[in-house]
């Protein structure tokens, strides 16, 4: 399943508080546009007391962009590649290494990175779904999954590898700080990683497919018990016992 906020501009988003160090971060989300209204915030992290503090990304009908709004000003890396969101699922993400470095993804390949200098946004809210301040804008229409926040940048690799459904799980979890699936309609939405659990500004519309993800197993978390190290010496006492250890120090194994 996945959350369906097809209100396109009124009151369907999820925001949470937050607070992770505003470099370096990596924002990454599944978006299935039903439509586009503009500039619409797939995931921001944002400075909720004032509308121009901000770290996010968003998507519209021309292109995608991971952008920074500052005291410095706007920045902004893009890619002209927007509109294939519209009816599919399209993974989007943006990597922040820096104040003066961000880079955006689409379906794990780069754009085009910009270099601008920013000032370094003070976060308190995380935003799905719009831009979360006093009065919310740019919210989406369409359905978005697989929300995940890192402080961290991740390389080239880990952001093809979410775009090949690789679980945000799986991806430097050491660094994870907050991810949500957004699987069900709890409420708060339920964040596995940070406890930062975002609650809907209203009933969504409904929920719909999700993109197919690759899932850690527990599995994966069982490990056969490691053996005792052999006694010294006890390895060339086997091999001379089949008759290999001349061999070996002859330089030839038969």
């Amino acid at each position: 399943m996945s959350i369906d906020l097809s209100g396109g501009g009124s009151s369907d988003w999820l925001s949470g508080s937050a607070s992770p160090s505003a470099s370096p971060l990596t924002l990454a989300a599944w978006f299935n546009a039903d439509g586009f209204t503009g500039a619409d915030e797939v995931i921001a992290l944002t400075d909720s007391s004032v509308t121009n503090r901000y770290i996010g990304i968003r998507l519209s009908s021309s292109n995608c962009g991971a952008h920074v709004d500052s005291a410095s000003g706007f920045a902004e890396s893009l890619m002209g590649s927007g509109g294939s969101g519209l009816g599919s699922w399209t993974h989007v993400g943006g990597v922040f290494a820096s104040t003066t470095s961000r880079l955006v993804y689409v379906n794990g390949s780069p754009g085009t990175e910009n270099t601008g200098t920013s000032s370094t946004v003070t976060i308190d809210t995380l935003g799905i779904g719009g831009l979360i301040h006093s009065s919310p804008t740019n919210t989406v229409n369409g359905k978005i999954a697989e929300v995940a926040v890192w402080t961290a940048g991740l390389s080239a690799a880990e952001m093809a590898a979410l775009a090949n459904g690789v679980s945000p799980l799986l991806i430097r979890p050491g660094s994870l700080y907050a991810y949500l699936p957004l699987l069900d309609k709890a409420s708060p939405s339920i964040d596995l990683i940070g406890a930062n659990g975002s609650t809907w500004s209203d009933t969504p519309a409904s929920f719909q497919d999700h993109p197919p993800i690759i899932r850690p197993s527990a599995q994966i978390l069982q490990f056969p018990p490691v053996a005792a190290a052999p006694p010294s010496g006890a390895i060339m006492n086997q091999l001379q016992g089949a008759n290999m250890g001349a061999d070996l120090f002859n330089g030839t194994l038969l």
